[in-house]
């Protein structure tokens, strides 16, 4: 959700997300009022739907105002900021964005679930040639 604010490093301000939500908001708000009406919402949803329905994440009017306005619209993407930023510095690094991606290996002996490699290839851990 907030990956597309990202840049070419792969880090996302909290600046450069705010200056990309308001860039989308305006883009959206066709009648340019700054609320999303029904019908901005609808067309918004079905955008995004289209876009990728596995991950869609609807717009809704949670404050039942009869439209959504900027602040209700970055809310989401707001809390999950903060929420991915743990260290609480601003940005978004790709180890924040995706924790654990870079942390995935494999063991060296697919019999040891440890990751400890046991030497010489043999199955009991013993060096070549002392069997």
């Amino acid at each position: 959700m907030v990956e597309k604010y990202a840049d070419k490093n792969g880090v996302v301000t909290r600046a450069a997300m705010e200056a990309g939500l308001k860039a989308d908001f305006d883009h959206i708000d066709v009648n340019h009022d700054g609320c999303l009406n029904e019908d901005e919402v609808r067309a918004e949803n079905q955008r995004r739907w289209q876009l990728d329905a596995a991950t869609y994440s609807p717009l809704i009017d949670f404050k039942h105002a009869g439209c959504i306005d900027f602040q209700e619209y970055a809310e989401t993407a707001r809390s999950l900021f903060d929420q991915l930023d743990r260290n609480g510095d601003g940005k978004l690094t790709p180890d924040e964005l995706h924790p654990g991606a870079a942390k995935k290996t494999t063991p060296a002996n697919p019999d040891d679930s440890s990751g400890h490699h046991h030497g010489g290839g043999n199955p009991n851990g013993s060096p070549p040639g002392s069997q």
